[in-house]
């Protein structure tokens, strides 16, 4: 969608006659103000025209047509496009004091995350963006929790990262390997997002509950299995 010129038509077709993977797909088009458009046809191929969620489709049926089952689609794109507008409930002065001072970073909202990115390839970053799918646009600092921002598990290891707007929670060996599976820590009084520590390196977030740390390490990072015989991977000198 991104590649394709204002004004331009995409023709979408699956050989599947499901919603989710025809309609629901070509809504996200429509959302960003794509139009769909009908196509001409005989009636005498057969072919059923409809129209779901604003979509109008085109089903090929083996009874009616000579041929398998089919689906088809044109959208065009606007030819007036614009940016779609930044969303205004990510308050946008807190994640930015997360960051190192006088780092020259500077923050991109992407899919209801906060980026941090060095300001000198901003107009890079967002002429790939304009070009391109974007998976990220820089190192993600904050998500969206409703209306409020929770930093992002890449953000505690993240150089970036001014560990001195968190308080810091250190723990010895078997506290940091009890963390990356992903269990609650114990405390006393936690409350807040604190950063775990071992050695004084930062491992990542969790957030206070009382008398537990509640883990924020994402479960696909988390540690499974675990050979107590294997040989240890020394934590200094790398």
């Amino acid at each position: 969608w991104n590649a394709l010129a204002p004004g331009g038509v995409l023709i979408y077709s699956t050989c599947t006659w499901e919603l989710e993977e025809n309609e629901a797909q070509l809504r996200t088009l429509l959302d960003q103000g794509g139009t769909s458009v009908p196509i001409p046809m005989d009636a005498g191929w057969g072919v059923s025209q409809t129209e779901v969620h604003g979509v109008i489709g085109h089903r090929c049926y083996p009874h009616r047509v000579r041929g398998e089952g089919f689906f088809l689609s044109v959208v065009r794109k606007p030819r007036d496009v614009h940016p779609r507008e930044k969303r205004t409930s990510i308050p946008d002065n807190a994640a930015p004091a997360w960051l190192v001072p006088a780092s020259n970073m500077i923050t991109v909202e992407h899919r209801d995350q906060l980026h941090a990115l060095p300001s000198a390839w901003a107009s890079t970053v967002d002429a790939i963006a304009k070009a391109m799918h974007m998976h990220a646009p820089g190192t993600p600092i904050a998500e969206r929790k409703g209306t409020q921002l929770v930093p992002h598990a890449a953000a505690a290891l993240s150089r970036w990262l001014d560990r001195s707007a968190f308080p810091a929670v250190e723990v010895d060996e078997a506290g940091a390997l009890s963390y990356l599976r992903g269990e609650a820590l114990p405390a006393s009084n936690a409350s807040g997002t604190a950063l775990i520590t071992f050695n004084g390196a930062a491992l990542g977030w969790v957030h206070g509950a009382g008398n537990r740390w509640n883990n924020r390490w994402p479960a696909p990072w988390r540690i499974r299995s675990q050979r107590s015989a294997a040989p240890r991977v020394s934590w200094h000198g790398r």
